[in-house]
């Protein structure tokens, strides 16, 4: 299958729209609460493109991803590696003792004691492009996206 361009894209998601807002049909199976629906971003431009596009929303992060959910598309989950989009920063070492893995459906296996790197990553708070609310400017307090 081509790939499509953002117009192209853009104009199919206009038709599918004119669908259900014309039509009795059932929702897809993620809007109906089945799941999120996926979208990923590669590299740290088109993460803050992206999310700012889509306005107000949540960030959640796990341990390797960061991800935003649209307040107003709820089912959709724009997704990254905290390594592509966010600060590594090393915060220590620690030493790791040999691990031995016995044998049971393979031969047994060392992993000899070694130093490994404390690393936590440091995500940027998103920006707004909308004016915040007027309670939070009264008090002086700026929105955490």
């Amino acid at each position: 299958m081509e790939q499509l361009t953002r117009e192209q894209y853009a104009d199919k998601l206009i038709a599918l729209a004119a669908i259900y807002r014309d039509n009795e049909v059932a929702l897809p199976w993620a809007a109906c609460g089945g799941g999120p629906e996926f979208v990923f971003c590669h590299d740290p431009a088109t993460w803050h493109d992206t999310v700012r596009a889509f306005g107000a929303g949540t960030k959640h992060e796990d341990n390797d991803s960061v991800y935003f959910v649209p307040d107003a598309f709820p089912w959709l989950r724009i997704n990254a590696f905290k390594g592509t989009v966010c600060e590594r920063v090393i915060i220590g070492l620690r030493q790791v003792e040999e691990i031995v893995i016995p044998e049971k459906f393979t031969p047994e296996q060392r992993i000899p004691a070694h130093v490994e790197e404390v690393v936590e990553y440091r995500c940027k708070p998103f920006t707004r492009t909308e004016e915040p609310a007027a309670a939070q400017v009264a008090e002086g307090v700026e929105c955490p996206f």
